[in-house]
C-alpha cells in the first residue's frame, strides 16, 4: 500500500472509570484489522495516565478519520466527535447499544452510524476512504478556480451567524458537516459552483430549522451581506492597485530614491563592517566577552543550524537581528525554511535534519507537532509556538555555554542524535 492509500485512523471512545478489557479489547480488535489493511491507528489509552484531552485534540487533528465506540453514555467521547466535526473529519461511529443522539446523528451522519467493529471497518475502507481521496473544486463567481475548503466553509459559516446574531455555536458545525458529504459524498466532475455551495448551504438550514424559520431568514440576509462584504473588499484591493499604476513614480523621482537608497546602502554597509570589527576585536582581546554572533557560531560549529518555521508566520531572520546579529552573519550561520501548512512528513524530515544540522530551531505555529517522542528528547531539537520563543530558548543554551565547542557541549550535540536510541 503506497502512502497515498495508507491512513491515520483516531480510536474514540470511553476511556476514565472503565477496566482494562473495556479500554482496550475493542481497540486491539480493530486495529488488528486496521493494520492488515495498512492503516496506522492512534490509541488514546497508549498514553496511560499521561493522557490529557489536549493530546486527544492534538492526535485527532493529526489523523485522517475518527472511529468512535459510543458503547457507554461518554461525554469525552462526544467532545471528541465534535472537535473531529469541527476540523471537517470523517466520523465513524459505533452504537451498540442505540445511544446516539439526534445531534450526534448530524454530526456524524446516520449513514455513517453501524453497530460494531466489523462493520466500521468495512464502512471505513469502502466508502469513507475512497471518499477523502475525491479532489473537488470551485469556481468563484469571478470564474476563478480553487480548491474546495472544508476550514474556509466553516469559518464562513461562523462569520455569517456572528454578523447575523444567530448565538448558536453548533450550528455552524451541523451545516458545514452536511455541506461537505453532499460534496464529497456524490459523483461529481470535480467542479462544483460557489453558487452550488450556497444553496446546498440553505438547503441544510432549511432542513436543520424547519420548525423555526426566523433564524433561517436572519442567516440568509446574513449571507448577503456577508457576499456584500466580500464583494467590495475586491472592488477596493482592486482599485488600490489601478491606484497605484495611475501614480507611477516620474523618472525623476524613481532616480532620486535609487541614490538615496544607494546612499543608505552604503551607509549600511559601513555599519556592518564597524560591527565586525568590534567582533574581531572581542574574539582577539577580550575572549570572555564574545560577541552574540560569534558565540553562536562557536555553538554551531561547521555544520551551522536550521530554522524552520511556517510561511507567513514571521521570520527567524528579524529575531535574530534584534539579539544583535546582522542578516548577512544569520544567512551564514543558518538556513532557513519556510514550510506551507501540516506536511505529513514533517517528524521524519525533522529527525533527517538533525543528523545534518548542529542545531534545529522549530517554530510549531500552524505546523505540526512534535508526535513522535523521539524528538521530544533530542537536546539540539529547540521549538516553540514561534520563531521569537524559540530563539530565546537557543540564546539561552548559548549564553550557558560562551567558550565550548558543539562537540563539548555533551548531551547538546546532535551527534548523539545519530544513535537509534535517540532516532
Amino acid at each position: 500500500m503506497n502512502n497515498m492509500s495508507r491512513r491515520i485512523i483516531y480510536l474514540a471512545g470511553p476511556v476514565s472509570d472503565c477496566n482494562e478489557k473495556q479500554r482496550t479489547e475493542w481497540r486491539s480488535a480493530i486495529k488488528g484489522k486496521l493494520t492488515k489493511l495498512g492503516h496506522n491507528t492512534k490509541d488514546p489509552t497508549a498514553h496511560g495516565k499521561n493522557w490529557t484531552p489536549l493530546i486527544e485534540m492534538v492526535e485527532i487533528d493529526e489523523c485522517d478519520a475518527v472511529i468512535a465506540n459510543l458503547w457507554r453514555v461518554s461525554i469525552g467521547t462526544v467532545i471528541g466527535i465534535m472537535q473531529a466535526s469541527r476540523k471537517g473529519k470523517p466520523i465513524i461511529l459505533i452504537d451498540q447499544n442505540y445511544l446516539a443522539t439526534s445531534l450526534l446523528e448530524r454530526l456524524v451522519g446516520t449513514d455513517r452510524i453501524v453497530r460494531g467493529v466489523d462493520e466500521a471497518v468495512n464502512l471505513l475502507q469502502n466508502q469513507v476512504l475512497p471518499q477523502l481521496k475525491k479532489e473537488v473544486s470551485v469556481r468563484t463567481r469571478d470564474g476563478s478556480i480553487e480548491p474546495f475548503s472544508f476550514s474556509k466553509l466553516h469559518d464562513s459559516l461562523n462569520a455569517v451567524c456572528a454578523g447575523a446574531h444567530v448565538s448558536d455555536a453548533v450550528l455552524p458545525e451541523l451545516v458545514a458537516n452536511e455541506v461537505h458529504r453532499a460534496v464529497t459524498g456524490t459523483e461529481r466532475d470535480g467542479v462544483i459552483s460557489s453558487e452550488q455551495i450556497k444553496r446546498l448551504v440553505f438547503e441544510q438550514l432549511t432542513g436543520i430549522m424547519k420548525d423555526n424559520d426566523q433564524p433561517v431568514s436572519k442567516l440568509r440576509k446574513g449571507w448577503e451581506n456577508y457576499e456584500k462584504g466580500k464583494k467590495d473588499q475586491r472592488w477596493a484591493l482592486q482599485r488600490i492597485e489601478e491606484l497605484g499604476e495611475e501614480l507611477k513614480l516620474s523618472a525623476y523621482q524613481v532616480q532620486s530614491l535609487q541614490l538615496e537608497n544607494a546612499s543608505l546602502r552604503e551607509h549600511s554597509d559601513r555599519q556592518r563592517h564597524s560591527v565586525r570589527q568590534y567582533e574581531q576585536m572581542n574574539r582577539e582581546d577580550v575572549g570572555h566577552e564574545q560577541s552574540r554572533t560569534s558565540m553562536i557560531e562557536r555553538v554551531l560549529g561547521s555544520k551551522g543550524g536550521l530554522c524552520v518555521c511556517r510561511i507567513g508566520k514571521g521570520s527567524f531572520s528579524g529575531v535574530f537581528e534584534r539579539q544583535g546579529v546582522c542578516e548577512d552573519d544569520f544567512r551564514r550561520l543558518f538556513e532557513e525554511r519556510r514550510l506551507e501548512g501540516k506536511q505529513s512528513n514533517l517528524n521524519s524530515d525533522l529527525k533527517g535534519w538533525l543528523k545534518s544540522y548542529s542545531y534545529v530551531l522549530y517554530a510549531w505555529d500552524g505546523l505540526r507537532h512534535l508526535s513522535d517522542p523521539k524528538l521530544h528528547i533530542a537536546s539540539s531539537l529547540i521549538s516553540a509556538s514561534g520563531a521569537k520563543d524559540v530563539v530565546q530558548k537557543f540564546m539561552a543554551v548559548v549564553d550557558s555555554s560562551p567558550s565550548r565547542s558543539p562537540h563539548a557541549l555533551g548531551d547538546l550535540s546532535p551527534t548523539r542524535l545519530n544513535g537509534d536510541d535517540h532516532l
